[in-house]
């Protein structure tokens, strides 16, 4: 006697296909019962329960689980029962050498309504070989302790526990937890346009260590940045130890220790520019000139960078033009709707300024 398909998996070919195979394979059917979730979430159960069908597929053949034919097998018949999710058939092919396959994302004040279902299920189901890791403020805290308790940087603690605002301690571990780990940092408004292997072209790949991307370009600069060629870091991507990262935490700290603070350290005040030069762009885009300057051998300025509409490569650096991570923003030419150049895109949702984080 047959399983009675749920009735959110009958109105839904997705849901069809997933019962249906889970019953060929004798899977479990946890998935399927939650008639009463969001979509979002049944989409994510979808993406979830897909990886345990591919594991299945592959030890359902005849041939080694580690053999590429098993695996372009297995990936065939998933992409044939469930397009939306991507796969590749070649996971070696579908990551970058020098950039681990891990997504990070920070939210400090988690709570599970903080996080936008639709925009976090880009990220995984576009990127099913990678990890995924949320920082909360628990654990950025233990990340943080950890590494002051390790020779020389005893110094970190205190300093970490000075940057009074919530906007200081997001852009310091992201530096941070890249420096340690590398992989992909974005923001929590961001969505996942196309995976982390299509944002550098196949000629740069085996050079890449550092991705980034433009924000602005325009001279002036537009009101509210810098430089006229400025790049954002609500999305980065990197080699665990890139001297960036390592750079521009080190910056941060330094200019944190430089500010006069008494006990409670939270006394200490930041304005939105004062945000902007020592955690955000502003100082970003001093750091990846100043490393762009030293692996060329000359000095990189923003006229080396206006105007480009395809990536370019820098040394170890692969940099996008603006349509790469802030398509549809109101200058520099960005593209209004996704372009073939389009890899994230930044919802703007989030409100740090005027002392709201």
């Amino acid at each position: 006697m047959s399983t009675a398909v749920p009735s959110w998996a009958s109105m839904r070919p997705v849901g069809q296909r997933l019962a249906k195979y889970a019953d060929d394979l004798g899977l479990p059917r946890w998935p399927t019962q939650y008639a009463s979730r969001s979509r979002s979430m049944r989409l994510l159960l979808t993406a979830i329960l897909a990886l345990l069908i591919l594991h299945s597929v592959m030890w359902h053949t005849n041939l080694p689980i580690s053999s590429p034919e098993a695996e372009a097998e297995a990936v065939s018949t998933l992409q044939q029962l469930f397009p939306e999710i991507m796969m590749s058939s070649n996971t070696t092919a579908a990551r970058l050498p020098h950039i681990p396959p891990k997504i990070w994302q920070i939210f400090l004040d988690f709570t599970p309504s903080a996080i936008s279902m639709p925009y976090v299920h880009s990220w995984i189901t576009k990127s099913p070989s990678h990890s995924y890791t949320v920082l909360d403020s628990a654990g950025a805290l233990a990340l943080v302790v950890k590494l002051a308790s390790t020779p020389g940087r005893s110094h970190m603690l205190p300093l970490f526990y000075a940057m009074s605002r919530r906007v200081l301690r997001a852009d310091f571990l992201r530096y941070l937890i890249l420096a340690l780990e590398g992989g992909v940092y974005s923001d929590a408004d961001t969505q996942m346009v196309r995976p982390l292997h299509e944002w550098v072209p196949e000629e740069f790949r085996a050079s890449a260590r550092l991705v980034v991307g433009l924000e602005a370009d325009r001279s002036p600069p537009i009101p509210g940045t810098t430089y006229e060629v400025q790049f954002c870091q609500w999305t980065l991507a990197g080699a665990a130890g890139h001297p960036t990262f390592w750079t521009m935490a080190e910056r941060i700290l330094r200019r944190v220790e430089a500010r006069p603070f008494e006990s409670p350290p939270r006394a200490v005040e930041y304005s939105d520019a004062d945000v902007l030069d020592v955690t955000g762009p502003a100082g970003w885009t001093e750091v990846v000139y100043e490393h762009l300057s030293m692996v060329t051998g000359t000095s990189v300025t923003w006229r080396n960078l206006t105007g480009i509409r395809e990536p370019r490569l820098l040394g170890d650096t692969v940099v996008l033009p603006i349509d790469g991570f802030a398509t549809g923003v109101p200058h520099s030419n960005a593209s209004r709707t996704d372009t073939e150049q389009t890899m994230v895109k930044h919802l703007f949702v989030g409100a740090w300024r005027d002392g709201h984080g």
